[in-house]
């Protein structure tokens, strides 16, 4: 996959899905943090559901640097994915 870019002042959607057997599952709870490589500072998204197994959380952005996120369930569909992005430094103020 290839590395998603963002500026600062962008809100990033953040996404993660949970299945059992193939078919979306609502887990018992869901995490979403996303940490900056840059700073080492560890944020906490709320994540909503907008349908059964999918959960989504919005990051706003407030340094430049390569950024990790990373969704977990627990519970039935208990399962956890990570992903990268960057967020480029702004030039013009």
């Amino acid at each position: 996959m290839a590395t998603a870019y963002y500026d600062i002042g962008d809100t990033i959607k953040l996404t993660g899905t949970f299945t059992v057997g193939g078919v979306l599952t609502a887990p018992t709870a869901v995490t979403m943090k996303v940490k900056n490589l840059s700073t080492g500072v560890t944020t906490t998204v709320t994540p909503t559901s907008p349908s059964t197994g999918v959960y989504t959380g919005n990051f706003d952005p407030v340094n430049a640097g390569e950024h990790w996120y990373r969704v977990a369930g627990t519970g039935t569909a208990k399962s956890a994915a990570e992903d990268t992005f960057v967020v480029r430094e702004q030039r013009v103020p």
